[in-house]
């Protein structure tokens, strides 16, 4: 269990300030309980119901998702806090964290980049149209992260979770806004054995090395991606597993790169 150093543990709940009017006025949406500085060392149970209510899933649905005997940590996102919240993850060796905004809309790239300690992220970042570059890349411990917060989001940048390496499943079905992601999107998720797009019925584009070397995946249904046109090269090479794959949803797909499933050598 990660602990804060003792000179930067959380504060007492009896000390823990109360929102005022003006608090409220300026945030629009925190909770009657505010959590100290950044980041607060909490059970899950807790840290969900601290969660504001802005957002259109019931934050408490996540006490199910989650261990309860786990410790969670909240960690609120304000605008160009990107780079300090990860270096908190890195320094503090955060396992997982709970990250919640109602108001940012565009985060930088690097967001979570190399957080080698996260085990679980979920993020409620209704706001959030738009993801830099690198998120989440190189979390070589990452094994469940929830995207269904994250709703309004449009486009991610190239490396978002490359070389995650100890992800075995995922779920984008919640991204029903999504049109665009860059290169290398889950290259080199060497654990990769399920993954789920049925929800990206947006998404138009996807650039190069998408599941490049994703060298555990067997199976994979393509079915949900009724609007994609474009997919740029080394689009699943390297899937040395993969056994059966669908594409019978690309109703709209027109241009796929070189080298599509190069050396997948166990496909027929």
């Amino acid at each position: 269990m990660n602990r804060r150093p003792e000179e930067d543990g959380p504060e007492p709940r009896s000390k823990r300030r109360k929102v005022d009017a003006k608090d409220d006025a300026r945030s629009g949406a925190l909770p009657a309980v505010l959590i100290r500085e950044v980041a607060t060392f909490v059970p899950f149970v807790e840290a969900a119901a601290l969660v504001p209510k802005w957002t259109a899933q019931d934050p408490t649905s996540y006490c199910e998702w989650a261990n309860k005997e786990e410790d969670w940590v909240i960690m609120e996102l304000g605008a160009s806090q990107e780079k300090e919240l990860t270096d908190r993850v890195k320094e503090q060796g955060i396992e997982h964290l709970l990250v919640h905004s109602a108001v940012v809309a565009e985060i930088k790239g690097d967001f979570l980049a190399h957080c080698t300690s996260l085990k679980s992220v979920v993020f409620l970042l209704p706001a959030a149209t738009h993801v830099g570059s690198s998120w989440m890349r190189g979390c070589t411990s990452l094994a469940s992260v929830s995207f269904d917060g994250v709703k309004a989001l449009q486009k991610v940048g190239y490396r978002w979770m490359r070389g995650c390496t100890s992800l075995a499943s995922v779920s984008f079905d919640g991204l029903t806004a999504l049109t665009e992601v860059g290169y290398s999107w889950m290259d080199g998720c060497t654990s990769l054995a399920s993954v789920s797009f049925d929800g990206l019925t947006a998404l138009k584009e996807v650039g190069s090395g998408w599941m490049d070397g994703c060298t555990n995946l067997a199976s994979v249904s393509f079915d949900g991606l009724t609007a994609l046109k474009e997919v740029c090269y080394r689009w699943m090479a390297g899937c040395t597993s993969l056994a059966s794959v669908s594409f019978d949803g690309l109703t709209a797909l027109q241009k796929v790169g070189d080298w599509w499933m190069y050396d997948c050598t166990r496909l027929a």
